[in-house]
């Protein structure tokens, strides 16, 4: 570096500190920034979020949602392993997602690898909570929101030939 750049530098630091740097870009329309660029952290896991407007016919459909709810529940939950001194969880299940048209996957759609489901949301009712007629509050609509993270760390040859 020359000494003109690190004059640059200085000259360009008070003016950030004086507020010249606001009065350049009023005045002569350009502004003085700090260059900054992003640091490559590596792959990230990926997340994918589903979500379903379940409407049941009748007080026996609306049991059938109740329960796949606690399914998606119970499956998003780890199990946590008794022990004295510390704290120990089995994993929760894996699920592996895959699209398809009837019988066979889906090849226009992209591949998923095996994910644990980290939120359920569930919304009772719809826009306006009703329930059937003589049952014990069985709502009209659930509405459920899954989001799942995937559980391994994809790398160009994934997606090569793979369709992830």
């Amino acid at each position: 570096f020359g000494t003109a750049s690190v004059g640059q530098e200085i000259i360009a630091a008070g003016l950030k500190k004086t507020g010249l740097a606001e009065t350049m870009q009023f005045t002569m329309g350009v502004r003085l920034l700090d260059q900054v660029m992003m640091s490559y952290g590596g792959p990230a896991f990926r997340n994918f979020s589903y979500t379903f407007a379940l409407k049941p016919l009748n007080a026996t459909d609306s049991q059938e949602i109740d329960n796949i709810v606690r399914f998606f529940k119970l499956a998003s939950a780890p199990l946590r392993m008794s022990t004295q001194f510390s704290r120990l969880y089995d994993l929760p299940s894996v699920f592996e997602i895959t699209f398809h048209n009837g019988w066979d996957e889906n090849p226009n759609l992209p591949k998923i690898g095996k994910c644990a489901l980290t939120n359920v949301g569930v919304s009772y009712g719809g826009d306006k909570f009703t329930t059937f007629d003589g049952t014990q509050g069985a709502p009209v609509q659930v509405d459920l929101t899954l989001q799942f993270k995937e559980m391994e760390l994809l790398d160009r040859d994934n997606f090569v030939g793979n369709d992830f």
